[in-house]
């Protein structure tokens, strides 16, 4: 047996580099061989942001932020993803056109042929009502290890409100999908594996889980038990956002608490993960807790936040994740090295 020692966060880091380029702008990349390629080098740079004035203002003073100009981002990068947001969006409505002129023409039914990314969701949502509703998809979905009935009561209703999306907005809401979803899920993962390299007799059951899986579709790996138990487990433990804030809309009184108009309210993810009054033996990484059952409280499990306002890249993330579960655990054996670094918290 080979024994290698790596940097599992660093390998991941590529592996999510090129998922997410691939989800939200269907362009392909290979940042573990080529980490020079301009989108690489770009997103890399967005995310290298340190805790600086800038960042400091961008959190807790946005509009100050906003009147004095200042970024957290690097200008460079954020002009690129701009740049290149408007290229990709002028692209792909020419495609389109072409392609419906074409069926025009020649008087044939219409084929999908558009790419279906993060970015062509965003062109879609740019047509007028009618057109939207046909393209609207089925809520239900067999990924429902974090979804809950209450988070979608704007189904009936999905149009409301709806506005279009200008380029400067579609560019920071690719900017955001990749920031949103490449640390995060990162984090996630590794975290997993190293549970499983402290824990090996769970890493053994999950293997026997998966050792024979030849179906790596996210139906098939929605329903794998045992793989879904230790993930949930691993992000209640160690949740990717520690916190999720959100602003009240207006005034409310909860349990005699009077909560004003735009007051920003904070739930302490982390905390929350770890309550006793939900979590029995909270603080033991316990999967089975999972196998059959469900939190004694609906919202006691929050990594991706809840609610209407849930996290837009969950299902992403969660695919992700068991994806590459999946592959690595019946391929290798992961155990804790000297060189381990793990943050300690309570």
């Amino acid at each position: 047996m080979k024994i290698i020692e790596m940097d599992v966060k660093k390998l991941l880091s590529a592996f999510l580099c090129d998922a997410i380029n691939s989800f939200a702008f269907s362009i392909k990349t290979n940042a573990l061989k080529d980490p020079n390629q301009p989108l690489v080098e770009f997103g890399r740079k967005v995310l290298a942001v340190e805790f600086n004035t800038a960042l400091v203002l961008s959190i807790f003073l946005p509009k100050v932020a906003k009147l004095l100009r200042v970024t957290p981002f690097p200008a460079d990068a954020i002009q690129y993803f701009k740049q290149l947001t408007e290229k990709l969006v002028a692209e792909r409505r020419e495609e389109n056109s072409k392609q419906s002129l074409s069926q025009f023409l020649s008087h044939t039914k219409p084929i999908e042929t558009k790419r279906k990314d993060f970015l062509q969701i965003m062109i879609d949502a740019n047509k007028d009502t009618a057109e939207e509703e046909e393209l609207i998809t089925d809520h239900n979905t067999s990924d429902g290890v974090f979804e809950r009935a209450d988070d979608r009561q704007n189904a009936s209703n999905p149009t409301a409100g709806r506005q279009t999306l200008s380029t400067v907005e579609m560019t920071a809401q690719c900017m955001l999908f990749f920031i949103a979803g490449f640390d995060t899920t990162g984090s996630a993962i590794s975290h997993t594996l190293y549970y499983l390299s402290k824990y090996p007799e769970i890493q053994q059951k999950l293997y026997e889980e998966l050792r024979d899986v030849t179906d790596f579709s996210a139906d098939t790996l929605a329903a794998l038990p045992y793989l879904n138990a230790v993930i949930q487990e691993s992000v209640r433990l160690r949740p990717p956002i520690l916190r999720v804030e959100r602003v009240c809309n207006e005034d409310i009184t909860l349990h005699n608490i009077h909560i004003p108009e735009g007051t920003i309210c904070t739930v302490a993810t982390y905390a929350l993960h770890r309550d006793s009054r939900y979590w029995s033996d909270a603080r033991t990484f316990r999967p089975e807790r999972f196998v059959g059952s469900k939190p004694a409280h609906p919202y006691a499990l929050m990594p991706f936040g809840a609610g209407p306002r849930v996290c837009l890249g969950m299902r992403f993330a969660l695919i992700e994740i068991r994806l590459c579960l999946a592959k690595l655990v019946p391929r290798f054996r992961f155990t804790l090295c000297e060189n381990t670094v793990v943050c300690i918290l309570l």
